[in-house]
């Protein structure tokens, strides 16, 4: 990019600057210097006393009892055990899920090598004590003779006096933020070493601070600014009608214009939107001390972390979000009544022996060593009608004192909202239940305080989305790291042949697709590890496979000397039983497999005689085929002959049974009409003699009947 594509923001006199630094410092004066005294409150020797006191006490002693730093160590401390993570997800365009796990490692690498986790807790602090505190987000060469650059994560140290933001931003995080101007105070050395062509000597710009309480600081020191903002440059988009969307002056857009003419695609509709890009320029009181350089940032790189932040009265108020701020007082007061209680116990005389002048004589050396002697009797001379000696007076302790510190030590345990259960004490000795309700309700006074940090952290990661596809834009290895700390050595932009489309394509391509940033807060990977652990276990109770099948992950989460050793063996032979999904393997795993695949096929001289031994067994199985099915046919057609044959004989069967069938049933006729007209006659007895004849010979016709029957079927 060029400076001149941009409009002339930032080219503007140097008095323009300085007049919005001191705008900015006086629009946020009273907290800046409420934040200050904040910091001198925790930090300060006796600053937990006000100076008003200490004028009308100068003489009085003054004890400080510190119960507001244990409280601050405990937030903090919550804060140093958590992990918050930034995880990357697909956005639009050609954004994909390997895209967003490979900037998820590259960032994890970025925090990595940054410190980020130390640059959070110190921010932790910062923002409990003073309400603000944050960090910046800066390129480095990788080294000295490397042309390749990473991103890095920078701690501003004396955020309050050194960073200030634009006055009309509104966003918690900034990210709507035109400028700001970082303050950095620099040895006369330093300044001739950095800008060698200003003549003349530098001005020192002020820093607002109107109090200093620290008498021994560097003197040779001078104050330049970091102007940091934004410049904008007017750009057209147009979305063609089948969809595609182009900037309208880009070479892009020129190349491919008449191809898309040509195929009937024409431009839909045309918006225009500004182009930003992050410009630096430093300067002191009077003049400009650089030119304006170009970064890599879409947004302003510098991330503040408010543990409160509203916009009332049209300001952004955000000192509140101190926890010191609302326990300032009760501290104070607990110092005083604490100091007075001392002081009376301190200066009270101590309680008197009474006695007469005769009680007392010849013990006199006794009486006097009565404090330190530690002998078991003390004599006395008796005398009648005295009283034997006694003491009074002493030490008195007042009551109103000690109501007022017990009260103002409740005061400071309910303002901070961490209570003994949180400090990890259990003074009353309550049951689980009850301190886990402690817990919790501590829990809910400083959630705000991890909320603030996902804001800011959240910010970081869009921040490092958009400056990634500018710094890693060529061919190169990264190092990114997975949540467990691993790292894998990954190649981006790297082009190579495509097969199928016959181009050259890139892989690994940060630059293309967008994405969006989450970033939640949890326990730290040490403590999820040791609930992987005991959840496997309990599982396996019920299902003994699940450890079976992961026994890798029960051991590489098992914190304990070996059990890596021991994960890595369990994974090998996971992988060489096929139990390890693809998607699950690594990238060596699938090379791994890529080359057993490929040393299992032969060469081409065997695949060739392999494939003629397997043509020559396909023929032979052919004529086995055709002879078997010769077979097959003569056995089918022999079927056929047998089926014939046993029909005919079957039907000649049916033939001679229809007649039999047909004779029984012309002999059951004539029996029975002989039958009848045997009956008629003897009924009727006519010509007895005669009908006697008749029957007789009607008999002798059935006789007849029945052997010719028995021939006829005996002939069949």
């Amino acid at each position: 990019m060029k400076s001149e594509q941009y409009e002339d923001e930032g080219d503007e006199d140097v008095s323009e600057v300085v007049s919005m630094l001191e705008k900015a410092q006086e629009a946020d004066a009273d907290q800046r210097e409420q934040a200050r005294d904040n910091e001198h409150f925790i930090y300060k020797p006796d600053g937990m006393w006000e100076q008003r006191v200490k004028e009308i006490y100068a003489d009085a002693p003054r004890y400080t009892f510190d119960k507001t730093t244990p409280i601050i160590d405990s937030i903090a401390g919550e804060i140093l055990q958590a992990e918050f993570a930034i995880k990357v997800i697909p956005g639009s365009g050609a954004a994909s899920k390997e895209n967003a796990e490979l900037y998820t490692g590259l960032i994890r690498n970025i925090e990595n090598i940054s410190g980020f986790e130390d640059i959070v807790h110190a921010t932790a602090y910062g923002m409990l004590v003073s309400g603000q505190d944050g960090w910046r987000v800066v390129t480095e060469y990788i080294d000295d003779d490397s042309f390749d650059q990473d991103l890095k994560i920078e701690k501003i140290a004396n955020f309050n006096d050194r960073v200030w933001f634009d006055p009309a931003s509104e966003k918690q995080d900034r990210s709507d933020s035109e400028w700001v101007i970082v303050l950095h105070q620099i040895t006369h050395e330093e300044y001739e070493r950095r800008f060698p062509d200003q003549e003349d000597q530098c001005a020192s710009i002020g820093d607002a601070v109107t109090s200093q309480v620290y008498s021994h600081k560097p003197e040779d020191m001078v104050t330049i600014g970091e102007y940091i903002y934004k410049k904008r440059k007017k750009r057209e988009l147009v979305e063609m009608s089948n969809g595609m969307v182009f900037d309208k002056g880009s070479e892009e857009y020129k190349k491919v214009k008449d191809e898309l003419a040509a195929a009937g695609v024409t431009e839909k509709r045309i918006r225009k939107r500004d182009d930003v890009v992050v410009c630096i320029r430093f300067f002191d009181n009077d003049k400009w001390l650089s030119d304006s350089k170009e970064t890599v940032f879409d947004y302003i790189p510098v991330i503040p972390a408010y543990g409160s932040f509203i916009i009332s009265e049209n300001k952004q108020v955000w000192v509140n979000g101190s926890k010191v701020s609302r326990l300032k007082d009760q501290q104070r007061v607990y110092n005083y009544v604490r100091s007075r209680q001392i002081t009376e116990i301190a200066l009270a005389p101590r309680a008197k022996w009474m006695v007469t002048p005769e009680q007392i004589e010849g013990f006199e050396g006794e009486f006097a060593k009565m404090n330190t002697s530690q002998a078991p009797f003390q004599r006395y001379n008796h005398e009648d009608g005295q009283p034997p000696p006694f003491r009074a007076g002493g030490a008195e302790m007042n009551p109103a004192l000690d109501q007022a510190a017990a009260a103002m030590a409740q005061d400071i345990i309910e303002t901070g909202g961490v209570f003994a259960a949180n400090l990890g004490d259990n003074p009353n000795a309550q049951s689980g239940v009850a301190i886990k309700a402690l817990q919790n309700k501590g829990d809910t006074g400083t959630v705000k305080y991890f909320r603030a940090l996902e804001v800011a952290i959240a910010h970081t990661g869009r921040i490092l989305i958009k400056a990634i596809k500018k710094v890693y834009d060529t061919e190169r290895q990264i190092r990114i790291l997975a949540e467990d700390g691993t790292s894998e050595i990954k190649t981006i932009n790297q082009s190579v042949f495509d097969q199928q489309s016959g181009q050259m394509v890139t892989l690994n391509d940060l630059s293309q697709g967008q994405y969006d940033v989450v970033c939640s807060s949890g326990a730290s990977f040490q403590n999820r590890q040791q609930e992987t652990v005991q959840a496997i276990i309990e599982m396996g109770q019920y299902d003994p496979s699940i450890i079976q099948q992961g026994k890798d992950i029960l051991l590489k989460n098992t914190n304990a000397p070996g059990m890596d050793i021991l994960s890595e063996r369990a994974r090998d032979q996971l992988f060489k039983q096929g139990m390890i999904p693809q998607s699950q393997l690594t990238d060596e795993e699938l090379q791994q497999a890529q080359m057993a695949q490929q040393n299992q096929q032969p060469d081409p001289n065997t695949m060739a005689a392999e494939a003629l031994v397997m043509e020559a067994q396909a023929k032979m199985k052919g004529a086995e085929n055709q002879a078997a099915k010769v077979e097959y046919d003569a056995q089918i057609q022999m079927a056929k002959v047998g089926i014939d044959q046993e029909k005919s004989r079957f039907e000649m069967m049916m033939e001679k049974l229809d007649k039999q069938a047909a004779i029984l049933q012309a002999f059951f006729d004539a029996q029975k009409t002989q039958a009848e007209t045997k009956q008629i006659m003897v009924e009727t007895a006519i010509n007895g003699a005669q009908a006697v004849k008749n029957i007789e010979q009607q008999d002798r016709e059935i006789a007849k009947t029945d052997a010719t029957i028995d021939q006829s079927m005996n002939q069949m």
